[in-house]
């Protein structure tokens, strides 16, 4: 049981189903780790992220966001290669459940990743117990 949130915190994830950016077909984003895990639930978690990106050639500019927040930009110089790629990496203040997106040139989200914060010890809800007798 304990193994479990240990997998998914060292789990990379991508956008695209390939295994590898290079083997890419057009924009692909990877973010590991993908999950950020707490001790309780009420911590705050705060964690390096890494994140990779590719796009085509014809990508003038790109972004990535977490939930909204920008990270990092970058203006894409023209060159003869076949692809565009960029990388970023530092602390997030992780939401519980959210995403990673990477924007094109037109601010449109052109690939995204989802994240989230587990606990190794969640949230208790209150039972309310009521008899028919009260």
């Amino acid at each position: 049981m304990f193994l479990l949130p240990f997998l998914l915190f060292a789990w990379p994830a991508q956008a695209n189903p390939t295994t590898e950016l290079t083997s890419c077909a057009s924009y692909c984003l990877s973010v590991t780790p993908i999950v950020c895990v707490t001790t309780e639930a009420s911590e705050r978690c705060e964690q390096d992220m890494h994140i990779q990106w590719q796009a085509p050639l014809r990508t003038q500019s790109a972004c990535v966001y977490v939930e909204n927040t920008l990270l990092q930009c970058w203006d894409v110089p023209k060159t003869t290669a076949n692809k565009t790629t960029g990388s970023w990496q530092g602390p997030v203040v992780w939401p519980e459940e959210g995403t990673v997106s990477l924007t094109d040139q037109s601010g449109a989200i052109v690939a995204e990743v989802r994240i989230s914060t587990q606990s190794l010890r969640p949230r208790r809800t209150s039972k309310t117990r009521s008899t028919p007798f009260e």
